[in-house]
């Protein structure tokens, strides 16, 4: 949604419609809370599963840090992940945005730092943390096999193979329930640190849900980020989102376990 977003959004205003994407494209995301800082009708940009979800997750490490954070790290692990070709065009992208750096080969996965919408809300409210988003990707996937065969590094041709007419726009429903994800984010403070943890199966029919679910939530004119809208709504009725929640404090001990939010 990039060079589309703030255009159809100035064009939503001015007729007096309410707005709301899916993007997962922090300079799209960027883009429209510049544009419009303040808004007469409803504005969430972002309402899909990323970032909706992960910025929830993050919110929650932060409620559990006790403080205002100091660094927040939101890691996205995803298995069997077959992207849209949207979903695809936009990591490459955000790889020439970069500097060209795409995903990289790690232990038999895949990782991109990923400056997603969380850092974009992170940075409007919480300026004095560090932020790091990080995605990765398993060695299973259309993509990652792509990856392995071509280069990380190689997007231009990436680039032309995924608008070949003949491509599908998308993953069919039963590929999409075979991709599982795991986000993780945790935050620390001067009181202590904070982890909260998000597990579920199918990105995009998450995002569907999460947009249907929306439509139907009193949203007060302004603009938004997606946990101001659907954050409560999705905690409230996680099982019927499919998504597991946890949530909890670090202590001292933790600190010896890499992965105290999976423990």
């Amino acid at each position: 949604m990039i060079g589309t977003a703030v255009p159809v959004l100035r064009a939503a205003v001015a007729a007096g419609c309410g707005y709301l994407d899916v993007s997962g494209e922090p300079s799209s995301i960027a883009a429209v809370y510049k544009a419009f800082p303040t808004a007469s009708v409803p504005v969430v940009a972002g309402c899909g599963f990323e970032f909706a979800v992960g910025e929830t997750v993050m919110e929650e490490a932060i409620r559990a840090s006790s403080g205002c954070p100091e660094t927040i790290t939101v890691d996205y692990h995803m298995r069997n992940f077959w992207p849209s070709n949207g979903s695809a065009l936009s990591g490459l992208t955000l790889a020439d945005e970069l500097g060209g750096a795409a995903f990289l080969p790690v232990a038999g996965r895949y990782y991109q730092d990923w400056p997603g919408g969380e850092s974009v809300v992170a940075a409007r409210r919480y300026p004095e943390a560090n932020v790091g988003i990080r995605f990765s990707i398993g060695a299973r996937g259309w993509a990652s096999c792509l990856l392995g065969l071509v280069g990380p590094r190689d997007t231009d041709f990436l680039r032309a193979l995924l608008t070949l007419p003949r491509i599908p726009s998308g993953p069919p429903s039963f590929i999409r329930r075979r991709c599982s994800f795991t986000i993780e984010a945790l935050a620390s403070t001067s009181a202590g640190s904070g982890v909260a943890v998000a597990a579920g199966t199918d990105p995009y029919g998450l995002t569907a849900r999460l947009v249907a679910d929306a439509l139907t939530l009193p949203i007060p004119p302004g603009v938004h980020t997606p946990t101001q809208v659907v954050g409560p709504h999705l905690l409230a009725h996680a099982s019927e989102f499919g998504i597991t929640w946890h949530r909890r404090t670090i202590t001292d001990h933790d600190h010896d376990d890499p992965h105290p939010a999976l423990g």
